[in-house]
Order: C-alpha cells, then sequence, then structure tokens
C-alpha cells in the first residue's frame, strides 16, 4: 500500500467517523425528545386520571388537551380508553348526584 492510498483510506475513514458523530448527536436528540414528550404525556395522563371531567384552565377538557398537545404519543387502544373513562366518570358523577337527591 503506498502512501497516497494510505492517506485516502484514513482520510474517508476520518470523514465516515465525524459523519457518524453527527448521525449519533442528531438521533439521541431526536430520542430523547421523544423521552420528554413521554414524559410530559405522562403527566397529562395521570392529571387525567384525577380530573376527567370538566374545563381546566385553558378551556379544554383534560382529555380535549391531551389529544391536542399528546395525540402523537398516545396509542389509539389508550385513546379509546380515554374517551371510555372521561365518559365513565362523567356517568358516575351524574349517578353521585342523583343518589345525593335521594337523601343519602
Amino acid at each position: 500500500m503506498t502512501n497516497e492510498e494510505r492517506w485516502k483510506i484514513e482520510g474517508r475513514t476520518r470523514e465516515d467517523l465525524r459523519n457518524a458523530k453527527q448521525n449519533i448527536a442528531a438521533l439521541k436528540i431526536s430520542i430523547e425528545d421523544y423521552a420528554r414528550q413521554l414524559e410530559e404525556a405522562g403527566g397529562n395522563l395521570r392529571h387525567f386520571l384525577t380530573n376527567p371531567v370538566g374545563a381546566g384552565s385553558t378551556g379544554m377538557t383534560s382529555l380535549q388537551y391531551i389529544l391536542h398537545f399528546f395525540r402523537s404519543t398516545i396509542p389509539a387502544n389508550i385513546e379509546d380508553k380515554l374517551k371510555e373513562f372521561e365518559r365513565e366518570s362523567e356517568r358516575l358523577q351524574e349517578l353521585e348526584k342523583q343518589v345525593a337527591q335521594f337523601g343519602g
């Protein structure tokens, strides 16, 4: 192998190394951002579980807020469960009001 061939190989290897480092950095940023979104979605899901009915400070219900800001991170089957939880929570509130009217 000549010095020129070695230089070309070394140059390509160094360029590949630089590209790999850039790719790793970009992927890491993207994955970190997704992890942050999941954490935020998780916090909002926990809030939803304690406040499933009624509008919040934004004027949206907890479910509307979650779906507006985190729909891309929430699988369809979980979205269905959230909607069902909201409906059942509203039903529960209504039934509790009716029972309270009975006096006990």
